[in-house]
């Protein structure tokens, strides 16, 4: 899929050509939704990676990536407050899968880095059991799918982010 192809696809959902970095965050609301709910540390996790082009962040750490606000709250609204659409999740991680392909190596293997450190940033958020900061079953299948679709562990700082987490 060539970049203009892209960027049809993100103006069909009301996005604009310069809101393709929201499709990075789509693997970290697959992950904070993979039990069924997504719980107020993993959306602070989610909210602390990205800022609006104001600088406002969306919480309390610093700003990863910035999105547009009409990004903002297409992402907020299907993805953090509301169980993503499958259907649509599909879709927007087969959008990514292309992103990473059109784009340099470097800035896709950077790309994946940070899509395999929020994921695991966000899986850990929650706790575990008396806060140990464990993986839940659910969420590593969830990863490890991600993995095989955005080919996360190419790049040898990713792979080594998911053996040190026990994920595939």
């Amino acid at each position: 899929m060539e970049k203009h192809e892209i960027v049809a696809e993100l103006a069909k959902l009301g996005l604009g050509a310069q809101d393709g970095s929201v499709l990075l965050l789509v693997p970290m609301a697959l992950v904070a939704w993979a039990d069924g709910q997504a719980d107020i540390e993993e959306m602070d996790a989610i909210a602390a990676k990205h800022c609006t082009p104001g600088g406002r962040t969306g919480g309390k750490g610093g700003c990863t990536l910035r999105l547009s606000e009409t990004a903002r709250k297409f992402y907020y609204r299907d993805f953090v407050y509301a169980e993503p659409d499958h259907k649509m999740a599909a879709h927007l991680i087969v959008l990514l899968r292309h992103m990473l392909s059109a784009a340099p190596k470097e800035k896709a293997d950077e790309w994946r880095v940070l899509v395999t450190q929020t994921c695991l940033e966000v899986a850990r958020s929650s706790g575990g059991f008396l806060g140990m900061a464990t993986i839940s079953a659910r969420e590593r299948e969830v990863i490890e799918g991600l993995v095989a679709r955005l080919g996360l562990s190419r790049t040898p700082e990713a792979h080594a982010l998911l053996d040190e987490a026990g994920v595939a």
